[in-house]
């Protein structure tokens, strides 16, 4: 696998490390909405056997997103999940006050989606939910 880390848009890092049992995502910097599509798109890419949970780190980056625009994204993810995919969890962890209601008002928005989304506080919470069969 090439390496997945890169820097999108003009203040936006996006790290991506596969393990075993999940897939972690880490962003940093300002994201606007397209720099997390474009975020969203590397991740599915990497994510190749499509049957790895996924952990998204937010902890260290600014959501430039607005709640209007929640939809687009779950429209997006949505759009592009493939059929074969038996992943079931989504792990977001989110300790700060902002990105954390954020985070709260997409998960509402995305119910719609084939998995389970949970949002935690820690990277060791959400690792130990991930891995759980």
């Amino acid at each position: 696998m090439s390496n997945p880390n890169c820097v999108i848009g003009d203040a936006m890092q996006l790290i991506i490390q596969k393990y075993p049992a999940h897939l972690y995502a880490k962003l940093t910097g300002d994201v606007s909405l397209l720099d997390f599509l474009q975020a969203i798109e590397k991740v599915m890419q990497v994510n190749d056997e499509v049957d790895l949970n996924v952990i998204w780190d937010l902890d260290d980056c600014f959501s430039l997103v607005k709640p209007g625009q929640f939809g687009n994204i779950v429209d997006y993810v949505y759009q592009r999940y493939p059929k074969q995919a038996k992943r079931s969890k989504l792990a977001i962890v989110a300790s700060s006050g902002l990105i954390r209601a954020i985070v709260g008002l997409w998960s509402e928005c995305a119910n719609v989606l084939p998995y389970t989304i949970k949002t935690f506080m820690s990277l060791g919470e959400a690792e130990k939910w991930v891995v759980q069969k």
